[in-house]
């Protein structure tokens, strides 16, 4: 232990306490304990907060146990405001970290979806093509058994006017048998 501004703390919390005491003065002048030991023991705590601070050595969790730390110091009376401030800076910096990894996770995966959304988006398109494809054939058959068709029926009018002229004919031949028959006959 060592004293350094009338208070006996850490060795390690010593240069740490005399930095704060040098940029902001004495922050336990309106502390609600009087004893010195447990200010120094209070600045022992704020002293911790700060080291692991300047070691980086916190996570998401541990800002928030630092945070609790803090908000205790503050009841005690202690002026941290400016520890407290940073907390919530690097909080809310944490947070955008966790967001931004968020972010990141979430635009692998979209780009992930997307380009399996293209893949089918390119399998669908050639399917639609070989449809497409096999449509135009089918057209093609179709207007190609229509022209058949017609053709068909055109020939079935003919021969069926072919037919009925053929049938006159049959009819006058015959006609003409009967009446040379019947010629034939007054003959005899």
């Amino acid at each position: 232990m060592v004293h350094v501004h009338g208070y006996k703390v850490k060795v390690s919390s010593a240069p740490i306490v005399d930095a704060i005491f040098a940029k902001y003065g004495d922050i336990t002048v309106n502390c609600h304990f009087k004893s010195p030991t447990v200010r120094a023991s209070l600045l022992d705590v704020v002293c911790d907060v700060v080291r692991r601070l300047k070691t980086s050595d916190f996570n998401s969790s541990s800002i928030k146990e630092m945070k609790s730390v803090v908000s205790d110091v503050v009841n005690a009376k202690l002026d941290v405001t400016w520890l407290k401030q940073y907390l919530d800076e690097i909080f809310k910096e944490e947070d955008m970290e966790e967001k931004f990894s968020y972010l990141m996770a979430l635009s692998e995966t979209t780009k992930l979806v997307s380009k399996a959304t293209k893949k089918d988006f390119v399998v669908w398109n050639r399917e639609i093509l070989a449809a497409e494809k096999q449509l135009k054939k089918a057209e093609r058959r179709m207007q190609e058994a229509q022209s058949r068709a017609g053709e068909a029926k055109r020939s079935v009018n003919v021969f069926d006017v072919l037919g009925k002229k053929v049938q006159q004919d049959i009819k006058e031949v015959e006609d003409q048998a009967r009446y040379w028959l019947s010629r034939l006959n007054e003959l005899l």
